[in-house]
């Protein structure tokens, strides 16, 4: 995947909350959870990202994450820094009263795996791994992946392995960006813009 992507406290948040509320509907009961590439930003520089959704924030706001954004990408290249994840504090967050039995982090980065584990509980599993090129040897009931497909060498086969990897009845969160795959065309039932079903 190679993402290097930042993610600041809150960015997926209201797709995660979308989330909780089709988990209410369902009744799932001890989901195995996925989580693909969360992401993350240099620890020391979290702070002072804005909250939230981008697309909800004024243009002085947008201003200042650009160039914090600028300023921690290239630190972040330099490998010397850890990194926060906040998208799985929020997943666990989330879900903490669904009393899910695991939680899958997959990523190819493994600063960003570093950060999992350092606010994670015994429940989370960190794998090193590139969905674009390797079949996830794992399945889950609730997949979540914001902002990957399309920056991997293989939007396709990504989108491929990840529906594949969807347990029967399972929930699909995904964020697709700018790419035009269509989740559907694998027999997936669309719930929302980034909402689909097994």
């Amino acid at each position: 995947m190679g993402l290097k992507t930042t993610t600041w406290k809150a960015r997926n948040l209201n797709k995660l909350d979308e989330l909780k509320n089709e988990i209410c509907k369902r009744k799932l009961n001890k989901p195995v959870i996925m989580d693909i590439g969360p992401g993350g930003v240099i620890k020391f520089l979290s702070r002072y990202f804005p909250y939230g959704d981008k697309h909800e924030w004024n243009k002085s706001t947008k201003f200042k994450k650009f160039f914090l954004h600028l300023f921690e990408s290239s630190l972040r290249k330099t490998g010397l820094f850890k990194l926060k994840s906040y998208e799985i504090e929020e997943i666990i967050e989330i879900f903490k009263n669904f009393d899910y039995s695991k939680i899958y982090v997959l990523d190819n980065q493994e600063k960003v795996l570093e950060g999992v584990v350092l606010n994670s509980n015994r429940k989370i599993i960190p794998l090193n791994f590139d969905i674009s090129s390797e079949r996830i040897p794992y399945k889950a009931d609730i997949i979540i992946c914001y902002n990957v497909i399309q920056r991997t060498c293989s939007p396709k086969s990504s989108l491929e392995n990840i529906v594949n990897s969807l347990n029967k009845n399972g929930l699909l969160s995904i964020d697709l960006g700018n790419e035009r795959l269509n989740p559907g065309e694998y027999g997936l039932k669309k719930i929302s813009n980034y909402l689909y079903a097994n």
